[in-house]
């Protein structure tokens, strides 16, 4: 072999491994990104299901439909409360026990529409959220279903 023969394969062969290298870096940063965004992406369809589900009950006075929800595992459960008294408060607080933690996010989940639920209802996630609607004509009544 010549040594420009040699200095060439070199080359091709440092050229290829950069390449190489470029495209797993490339694909697992695009994985990562669409693992993130399929979470919001549920979410956002878990929130289109209940404002969907209450307002196909709102109307309807006394009728009772059972609505499943798919969460992702991360999330331990699903909250509600009572709309009028979450909507005036700036910083709503959950009073677990002796401890108090304040919910940001609890402005977002008190706006599903017409929803009325009278207490702080919070459903576990056991493989999905089961939640039970009741339509009073203007409102919703939530509550887990037993």
């Amino acid at each position: 072999m010549v040594k420009g023969q040699l200095i060439g394969q070199a080359f091709i062969f440092i050229l290829a491994a950069l390449v190489f290298i470029l495209i797993i870096s490339y694909g697992y940063r695009s994985i990562n990104y669409l693992l993130a965004r399929q979470d919001e992406a549920t979410m956002l369809d878990v929130k289109t299901d209940i404002e969907t589900a209450v307002e196909n009950v709102r109307h309807d006075f006394q009728s009772v439909r059972k609505v499943t929800l798919r969460l992702p595992a991360k999330y331990q459960g699903m909250c509600f409360f009572e709309y009028a008294s979450c909507a005036s408060v700036t910083h709503p607080v959950l009073r677990d026990g002796d401890r108090e933690v304040l919910v940001d996010w609890a402005k977002d989940a008190c706006s599903v529409g017409s929803a009325n639920v009278f207490i702080v209802l919070c459903v576990p996630n056991n493989g999905g959220v089961v939640l039970r609607l009741e339509g009073t004509g203007r409102t919703v009544k939530v509550s887990a279903w037993t």
